[in-house]
């Protein structure tokens, strides 16, 4: 089992008034879903490329295209080398969520997990991610005292090494209001 960084309790002067619940759904049932359209798209995209490029090293914008970069994220593998704890860093935070959040590349996901709970819960599946070497599906449904607010339909897979260590974590997440002002 992998150390990784704890993360505190989310505080009611973080920010984040929306609760968040995280549910995971496999491949086929993402493929039956419309809001995971372009998760579903970018894992068929990944895993057409031969096995080398599959390395953080040979990703390339124009591989993936305009319309899937907006909602992509890579988190690079971050462990400290004094309390060998794991975190994980944004390199590439997509331009939709850096809209809803602010701009995120170079931050820590734990630091983020304190103040959003959407962000709690993809800081438990990148940590499953990394320790089980395998891709999430999940949505997580945000609420508020009112109701529903949004949902996020989201993928994240690992970028292994040629040694088949986990490297990176790749990712897509899109946003769907279930309010018109949310």
């Amino acid at each position: 089992m992998s150390n990784f960084k704890p993360i505190k309790k989310l505080t009611s002067d973080s920010g984040d008034v929306l609760k968040s619940r995280m549910s995971v759904v496999s491949l086929a049932q993402a493929r039956d879903i419309t809001s995971f359209r372009e998760p579903v798209r970018l894992h068929g995209i990944w895993y057409e490329l031969p096995k080398e490029m599959r390395q953080i090293r040979a990703l390339k914008a124009e591989t993936f295209g305009p319309s899937l970069l907006p909602h992509m994220y890579i988190l690079d593998i971050d462990q400290d080398s004094a309390s060998q704890e794991i975190d994980f860093r944004w390199r590439l935070f997509g331009s939709i969520h850096s809209a809803r959040y602010g701009e995120a590349t170079g931050g820590y996901l734990s630091e983020a997990a304190t103040k959003h709970s959407g962000a709690a819960s993809s800081y438990q599946i990148a940590q499953w991610v990394y320790e089980q070497k395998q891709d999430a599906f999940y949505m997580n449904h945000y609420s508020d005292d009112v109701g529903p607010v949004r949902s996020t339909s989201t993928v994240a897979m690992p970028v292994l090494s040629e040694s088949g260590d986990v490297t990176h974590v790749l990712g897509c997440s899109v946003w769907q209001s279930l309010r018109p002002d949310s």
